[in-house]
């Protein structure tokens, strides 16, 4: 097996980058000491990524071995029949009488186990191999600022001291935040109430109902202006709404048609508004229901509880760390909260 590699001093996302480097010259010192701890996070998991390479290609090694050889004596055993047998002796302790009996050699079960074995080890070091890039992704947004961004420490919460060990803890507080995450989802697909439902579709009713009204300008105009020749004009016509027409090819078709569900509208207004908002009554009583304004509220206050929870989860991920745990940090951690800063996404 390869040696273990404690860390490495390349780490491909950190080529020099004057903008990120004038960023954080001018940042406060906490923010400064989180960005050195993601690099030495990303020294860590390349030196990793590497020792992890080193043992998948052991293993894989051993794992052409023995399919090699799993292949040739089952070809043989096909052939003969007598590759895996071998001959075991017993003896009878009343009698002395000695018997030999053929069985079949236990190796074939034991390299397939063994395949099998090296199979789920090259999967699970293959998903170890593609942990997020956690420095990448805040350099990358740090590339985005503009550069005379400040830097605005957050404020951290006072966390008390677990009950369980920092790295128990910190999945106590990942599975909070999830919860919570669910919890907002959820709110944004509460539905409208009936009250609001009904008073939409009274209104899309009635901007197609002024839609559909026809006109009859028409039938006012004159026939020429007085001390002037006289005007040739058309037969005056009835101005009915309309909808444009998309002409396919080959086939000919007016450009405009008549609208006839706004004329629909304009004729049955009131009770087509009356059926509409019966069958809404039907459809959408929902004692889950939940008015928008109300909807902004609660999905404010949620979201920044959801935020207050993050840092308060990336700061058990760090003293998970610091006591020596291999966790990954999430990928869906918001890159201020990686930093311990405002989110500048959010402030104008």
């Amino acid at each position: 097996m390869a040696e273990a590699v404690k860390g490495v001093d390349f780490v491909p996302a950190l080529d020099h980058n004057e903008k990120i480097d004038s960023l954080l010259d001018r940042a406060p010192d906490q923010i400064k000491q989180r960005y050195a701890g993601l690099v030495q996070e990303a020294r860590d998991a390349e030196g990793r990524r590497l020792q992890r390479s080193h043992e998948a290609d052991d293993l894989r090694a051993e794992r052409d071995s023995l399919q090699t050889r799993v292949n040739m004596l089952e070809l043989e055993e096909r052939r003969s029949g007598l590759i895996f047998a071998r001959s075991t002796s017993t003896t009878d302790p009343k009698t002395g009488q000695v018997t030999e009996e053929r069985v079949r050699d236990p190796f074939l079960a034991k390299a397939k186990a063994r395949i099998e074995t090296i199979k789920a080890l090259l999967v699970e070091i293959t998903e170890s191999k593609r942990a997020p890039n956690e420095l990448g992704r805040v350099r990358h947004a740090m590339e985005r600022l503009p550069k005379d961004h400040e830097f605005v420490v957050e404020d951290l919460p006072a966390l008390p001291e677990p009950k369980t060990s920092a790295e128990h803890q910190y999945k106590l507080d990942y599975a909070r935040l999830m919860e919570m995450q669910r919890d907002l989802k959820a709110l944004f697909e509460l539905p409208r109430t009936l009250e609001e439902i009904q008073s939409g579709i009274a209104a899309e009713v009635a901007e197609l109902a002024k839609k559909g009204e026809p006109r009859l300008s028409g039938y006012a105009r004159g026939h020429g202006q007085f001390g002037l020749a006289p005007v040739v004009q058309t037969t005056p016509r009835i101005g009915w709404p309309t909808v444009p027409v998309i002409q396919t090819d080959g086939i000919a078709a007016p450009l405009v048609a008549i609208d006839t569900a706004a004329l629909f509208c304009w004729l049955h207004k009131d009770a087509l508004t009356s059926e509409l908002l019966a069958a809404a009554a039907m459809q959408f009583d929902n004692p889950k229901a939940m008015s928008a304004a109300d909807k902004v509220k609660a999905v404010t206050k949620l979201e920044a509880d959801v935020w207050h929870q993050r840092v308060v989860t990336e700061l058990r991920f760090m003293a998970a760390r610091d006591a020596g745990s291999k966790l990954l940090r999430p990928p869906a951690s918001p890159v201020e909260v990686i930093l311990g800063c405002k989110a500048w996404g959010l402030r104008p």
